[in-house]
């Protein structure tokens, strides 16, 4: 009986030498024939995936990939790849890598016709975009990565034949100054806050080298008075003025630590005072209406204002942090113990950030 011939737009289906099922179909011309193909383990996997591909493109929800720019490709891209698999803070930030320094310089050119030659003209004008005489190369460099990973995502969809970024040098931005308040500079720092509303959040700060978001996002219940300890199970984050808790950077950030006394004593005391405050927020550190407070203004209507009292330079509220970790390691504290403590995702990263403080 002689074989029935396919019918048109009904697909390919075969199954290669590697074992690998592969579905593929036409969805019409544009002065070439267009052709996509679905790959998958079983023979039903990709008739499935074979149908979804044909009805969305019956329906007009599938991009043509001789026409997609790469603009349009980038905002799909992070719409259903990239941010769903991080963060809030982080898509936040790879929406506006996109939008104010890759998207203006390549967005419209078709993904298809897109060259190593405009990728990296397009990093050179990142660099002349940006009068910030340290933040060029890092813009560079984070948006060659971004634009790197997308596009290696788009070989695997097969909307390319390679990766036109994955040979484009990196900028090499210049390693960031450690700033750190010293044993006397630390003291001086307290007594300035001490009179402040918020000083339990600046002992806390120091006394714990825990990060800003862990901070703003520390509750009473994760505090134990008795056992003179924290646990970290959240972290406070701003994304366009909106505040969302989420859990901490990493699996490691989820720690408890010990607190000292002279922190034990501010936690009390501030306790005290809120709930005398009367706004019932679970929160440790609010406004005084029991709001969430804005890193950027705890940093410029509380922290600045300190500084300027204890007359000490204007330093980052993340100076805390490494003095922290600075004091541990002059009293001989471990890696490890200052690794945990901190809760940094892997014990190798404490040495790198610190090395110049190891004897």
């Amino acid at each position: 009986m002689a074989r029935k011939r396919r019918g048109r737009g009904e697909g390919l289906i075969r199954q290669r030498p590697d074992g690998l099922w592969e579905a593929r179909c036409s969805l019409g011309f544009d002065g070439k024939r267009i052709s996509r193909s679905v790959y998958g383990k079983t023979k039903g996997e990709v008739q499935d995936k074979l149908r979804k591909l044909q009805n969305d493109a019956a329906g007009g929800q599938l991009s043509n990939p001789t026409t997609i720019t790469v603009g349009q490709y980038l905002d799909s891209w992070l719409k259903d790849t990239a941010k769903p698999k991080c963060s809030p803070t982080p898509g936040a930030r790879y929406d506006s890598l996109v939008r104010n320094h890759i998207t203006p310089h390549i967005g419209g050119i078709k993904l298809s016709r897109l060259q190593p030659v405009q990728i990296n003209h397009c990093m050179g004008e990142i660099a002349r975009s940006i009068e910030d005489v340290r933040s060029p190369a890092w813009t560079q460099k984070m948006s060659l990565t971004l634009l790197s990973n997308a596009l290696r995502h788009a070989v695997r969809l097969r909307l390319l034949p390679y990766n036109p970024a994955a040979d484009i040098p990196k900028a090499k931005p210049r390693d960031k100054e450690i700033q750190i308040l010293h044993a006397d500079q630390c003291k001086k720092f307290l007594n300035a806050a001490k009179s402040r509303r918020l000083y339990a959040l600046f002992a806390l700060a120091l006394g714990t080298g825990m990060r800003q978001g862990e901070l703003l996002g520390a509750r009473w219940d994760a505090i134990d008075f008795d056992r003179e300890q924290i646990t970290v199970r959240h972290s406070l984050a701003e994304v366009q003025s909106k505040f969302i808790l989420k859990e901490p950077k990493s699996k490691r950030s989820r720690r408890t630590i010990k607190l000292p006394s002279f922190v034990v004593a501010a936690l009390r005391e501030h306790k005290i005072a809120m709930e005398k405050e009367d706004h019932g927020s679970p929160f440790c550190f609010v406004t005084k209406a029991g709001t969430h407070i804005g890193k950027s203004n705890l940093v410029r209507q509380v922290l600045h204002p300190i500084l300027k009292d204890s007359k000490l330079s204007h330093v980052k509220f993340h100076a805390l942090r490494h003095s922290h970790a600075s004091a541990l390691l002059r009293e001989g504290a471990s890696i490890k113990a200052v690794s945990q403590r901190l809760g940094h995702s892997t014990v190798e990263l404490t040495p790198r950030v610190y090395f110049h403080l190891l004897p």
